[in-house]
């Protein structure tokens, strides 16, 4: 997003920080992009199903707008309101971070098929230079959470995302723990 240097960020993250978050690795993204958005300007919309983490994330972020919804309901009904009210069109969206959906370890399925609902709701606003990352695409071999049988790499939330990116061009930016891609 620095490289881009827009004038005004807007970071669209579904799932937000929960209540007893660690350092060590869990909720930290809304916190970072609200301390992002407030040093380069912008604004955060971050959605998320349970009240009690929309509670928090808004007690605890200044520049982060937090709904308690369904993000798929949300991202296709809402998003395009909201960013109309604000008069936000010309810049579009320049982030979306897809953390919604825990990982199920015996059924992976449903946070794949979820994260690809959540994509297919913002597909409109996927322009040259828009972001689109998905966390939780790596699990090692050996992690006891994934049952006997259960191959690591379909565990990832972000399989049928990865191959969207792969199909319509986007710019592989990061594979890690999270998978990041530049829309071209």
């Amino acid at each position: 997003l620095e490289r881009q240097k827009l004038e005004y960020h807007v970071i669209v993250e579904t799932g937000s920080m929960r209540p007893g978050y660690t350092q060590e690795g869990d909720g930290q993204s809304t916190w970072l992009f609200d301390h992002f958005v407030g040093a380069k300007q912008g604004i955060v919309f971050s959605i998320d199903l349970d009240p009690i983490t929309t509670a928090h994330a808004q007690t605890n972020t200044v520049f982060t707008q937090c709904f308690n919804a369904d993000s798929v309901s949300w991202l296709f009904s809402q998003l395009s309101m909201l960013i109309s009210r604000r008069n936000l069109i010309y810049n579009g969206v320049n982030l979306f971070y897809l953390d919604s959906y825990d990982v199920d370890f015996s059924n992976p399925l449903a946070a794949n098929l979820h994260h690809m609902k959540e994509l297919v709701s913002v597909a409109k606003w996927l322009t040259p230079g828009t972001i689109v990352a998905v966390d939780d695409c790596h699990f090692a071999a050996d992690d006891p959470r994934i049952p006997d049988g259960i191959n690591p790499a379909f565990v990832s939330k972000g399989v049928f995302v990865q191959d969207y990116m792969e199909n319509i061009g986007a710019k592989l930016l990061f594979d890690g723990y999270q998978k990041i891609w530049e829309i071209q």
